[in-house]
């Protein structure tokens, strides 16, 4: 029976060895990207002709940010957030209305150290909102239009503004998110049905690697 004859381990393969997870260390250090996924839950706001709704807001997300230097970083993502009234109710006594949007911002982060391991982290830019799950009108005593019945209440496309602050260590991120819808994204159908601008505030927290 042959014996098994294994590669001889000498200093100049242990320096190797050393110098490769160096290598791989200082990458991970000076890597400008940095991607995150983070939760979020907290109310939102249908601000209506005459009349504001008031709902529950939750989101999940993806996030990429490129780091310009120490200070500054540039960002964008993905948002799947859902805006429902339910457990709220709604003041006028109507239904309780849910919608599904996908968010896509473009942010500029400003970042603050915050003793050895922390930082802060202030986000503002604009945000592109693109409605993926749409309520429908239906037939009520309040809303007696029959034209109305299953078709959308909200409009495709919404533009904002979404700014946020996060605290960071140790890669877990706890913050506070906005959504303020600049739009009126109402579908009215050429009857006056007034307008919807949906904003929201949620609470956060995710993990940075």
């Amino acid at each position: 029976m042959k014996k098994i004859k294994f590669p001889k381990f000498d200093k100049r393969h242990l320096f190797a060895v050393v110098v490769l997870l160096l290598s791989c260390s200082i990458y991970a250090q000076e890597n400008p990207l940095r991607h995150y996924i983070k939760g979020g839950v907290g109310p939102f706001f249908d601000k209506q002709s005459h009349n504001k709704e008031t709902g529950l807001s939750l989101s999940l997300g993806y996030g990429l940010a490129y780091r310009l230097n120490s200070q500054w970083s540039i960002g964008t993502g993905l948002t799947l957030r859902e805006e429902m009234l339910s457990p709220f109710n709604s003041k006028d006594g109507g239904g309780d209305e849910a919608f599904t949007f996908l968010d896509l911002p473009l942010t500029l982060q400003n970042h603050l150290p915050v003793g050895k391991q922390g930082m802060i982290t202030f986000t503002l830019g604009p945000v592109f909102t693109f409605c993926i799950g749409n309520d429908q009108y239906v037939n009520s005593p309040d809303n007696p239009i029959v034209e109305l019945r299953g078709k959308d209440m909200l409009k495709t496309f919404d533009l904002g503004i979404q700014p946020a602050i996060t605290y960071e260590t140790n890669h877990l991120q706890l913050g506070i998110e906005g959504n303020i819808g600049l739009l009126n994204v109402g579908e009215n159908y050429g009857l006056p049905l007034g307008k919807h601008r949906i904003s929201s505030l949620r609470a956060t927290i995710g993990y940075c690697f």
